[in-house]
């Protein structure tokens, strides 16, 4: 298997790749130019076509408690 890896550069740009597009997994940084990229993070979870993206979370240790409530919420 070989992977394509696609950077964007802003939430908006994520959001309109993945409206394009379906890819295997995400490697999230948290604080995004533009936008937080908790906000994409949470789109990602709302969204029955994306729900089920692996998601790998780039963050400071100061939103883990954050990022642990999302994925909780996501896995109920």
């Amino acid at each position: 298997n070989q992977y394509q890896v696609v950077k964007t550069s802003s939430t908006q740009e994520a959001i309109n790749y993945l409206m394009s597009d379906m890819v295997d997994a995400i490697i999230l940084g948290i604080m995004t130019p533009q936008q937080n990229g908790i906000r994409l993070l949470r789109l990602l979870y709302e969204n029955d076509a994306w729900k089920d993206i692996p998601v790998i979370v780039r963050t400071e240790k100061k939103y883990e408690k954050l990022i642990s409530q999302l994925t909780k919420k996501r896995e109920a």
